[in-house]
């Protein structure tokens, strides 16, 4: 299934959909995929796309792209050592780049395409990381929305956004 299914199901109410699958399943991939069919149809896009960056065959970080702007920061590297009592466990996340992606978010007024990829632990269960992607997302100012996430927080996901027209698309790659 593709963005253009999508907005041909519901043209006129937004539709949040979540993309969902295990680290590695092809999430982001998919999103970068939806992205090209968007900028090709000539779409608004907005939001924040987060990429792996690789040293030889290990992924050793993450990168955070500004979908607007083009803009990019390294958002994470990989911990030296990891403590029990981290959120999250093997990423060293970096917190002004956190403040600089919500600041990206709380700029965008309405889109076509919003991706914010991801919602994860560190949004839901402690409420750090991308929280500007909640107002925004609850706003409704796009025509679809793809929320990445972990199929563990998917019922947290559903609860927060229930009044959220949606879809779960998974991922298996």
């Amino acid at each position: 299934m593709d963005l253009n299914t999508f907005f041909q199901q519901n043209p006129k109410q937004p539709l949040m959909i979540l993309i969902s699958g295990e680290s590695g399943s092809g999430k982001t991939t998919w999103c970068k995929e939806q992205i090209e069919i968007a900028k090709k149809e000539g779409l608004k896009i907005a939001g924040l796309l987060s990429t792996a960056i690789f040293k030889g065959k290990e992924k050793v970080g993450i990168e955070l792209i500004n979908l607007e702007s083009g803009e990019k920061r390294q958002l994470a590297k990989l911990r030296p050592q990891i403590e029990p009592d981290q959120i999250i466990k093997r990423w060293l996340m970096d917190e002004d780049v956190i403040h600089w992606a919500n600041e990206s978010l709380k700029k965008i007024e309405a889109c076509d395409l919003l991706v914010i990829d991801e919602l994860g632990p560190l949004e839901f269960k402690s409420s750090q990381g991308f929280q500007e992607a909640f107002s925004l997302i609850n706003k409704k100012k796009y025509h679809v929305a793809l929320v990445v996430i972990r199929p563990a927080l998917i019922r947290s996901a559903l609860e927060r956004f229930q009044d959220i027209h949606h879809s779960v698309h998974q991922i298996n790659r």
